[in-house]
């Protein structure tokens, strides 16, 4: 992961905590800073969790698994490529309670 990006994530992160101790709101606007520029940073189509961890928008967690589910197929992918895809596809499904997870646990069992 970028650098830039692992800065903005962790000092959001701080932020966001802060916040939560003491629910001064300039703390909560300087998390949403660093994650926005976060945000932007995510290419169309990268299997990233940002923009629902950020918006909450289901349709943005399916995009994400969706993203997920093919790059663990992908033809031309490396065969540790795919499994790492498909164990975040697992992670991220169970995590989030996408219904997608069974079918990830599927995936997985068939590259072993």
């Amino acid at each position: 992961m970028d650098s830039e990006i692992t800065r903005d994530i962790n000092a959001g992160h701080a932020q966001l905590a802060e916040y939560i101790k003491s629910r001064t709101v300039s703390h909560l606007n300087d998390a949403m800073q660093h994650f926005k520029l976060v945000l932007g940073q995510c290419p169309v189509g990268h299997p990233d969790l940002t923009r629902y961890v950020i918006q909450h928008n289901p349709a943005d967690l399916s995009f994400a698994v969706e993203n997920f589910r093919l790059a663990s197929g992908h033809p031309i992918q490396g065969f540790p490529h795919r499994i790492r895809a498909a164990l975040l596809w697992v992670d991220k499904a169970e995590s989030h309670q996408h219904d997608s997870a069974l079918k990830a646990y599927q995936v997985c069992l068939e590259f072993f």
